[in-house]
């Protein structure tokens, strides 16, 4: 008489039917109430993946134009042709954010999808404007003034850090384009005697230049 010896191959066989299979890193995820109802990304629960979703949601909630301005005119998935004419254009503002939020959240790495909306929103502030049109809802004239918002200009901690997050991944012509607005270089000399065209002027009577946007990527 043969013994039967369970193996527990049947239940684990059972418990695969219930698992999914993560939409970030092809893992296996755990079941939940049913068939089809395993959860969609691996380890969803984890301290350092509900950080990084809170971090994700409040950069879209605060930055949620600028994020679709930068993916909108850098990444060709979220862009869409323009008639015959051979160009393209963003696709609308909520697909675009809606794509790059669950690609965000959907890395296995938190910080790794921080990044990547973090990229998408400096990359907003180093376009090429001749690149990007005018007047459309992700052109440049209406979102000018956001720029300037989110990034004075001047020396500041912030775009200092803008900068040598972007710089290594802008191309040789865009650097030169943008390097200006964003470097400030404290070896330029002045001829100008300031003591003696009066030390104590208001800014509002001398002839500045309005200085250059930095709204192109």
């Amino acid at each position: 008489m043969n013994a039967w010896v369970p193996t527990g191959e049947k239940a684990r066989a059972v418990k695969a039917r219930y698992q999914g299979v993560s939409r970030g890193c092809g893992a296996s995820t755990r079941p939940r109430s049913g068939k089809g109802d395993a959860d969609a990304y691996c380890n969803p629960a984890t301290p350092a993946r509900l950080r990084g979703a809170i971090a994700c949601h409040l950069l879209v909630r605060q930055y949620r134009e600028l994020i679709a301005y930068g993916a909108g005119w850098t990444d060709p998935e979220r862009q869409q042709p323009v008639g015959d004419t051979g160009r393209h254009e963003p696709r609308q503002l909520d697909a675009i954010i809606d794509a790059k939020l669950e690609r965000a959240l959907a890395d296995p790495d938190p910080l790794r999808g921080i990044a990547q909306l973090t990229a998408r929103w400096a990359a907003a502030f180093v376009l090429d404007p001749a690149g990007v049109t005018r007047t459309k809802a992700l052109g440049s004239e209406r979102m000018a003034r956001k720029l300037r918002d989110a990034l004075p200009g001047g020396e500041d901690a912030l775009r200092t850090a803008v900068w040598e997050f972007m710089r290594p991944m802008l191309s040789p012509a865009l650097t030169a384009l943008n390097r200006d607005a964003f470097v400030i270089d404290h070896g330029v000399e002045t001829t100008v005697d300031l003591d003696g065209h009066g030390a104590a002027s208001d800014l509002d009577e001398l002839a500045l230049d309005d200085e250059p946007d930095a709204d192109a990527a």
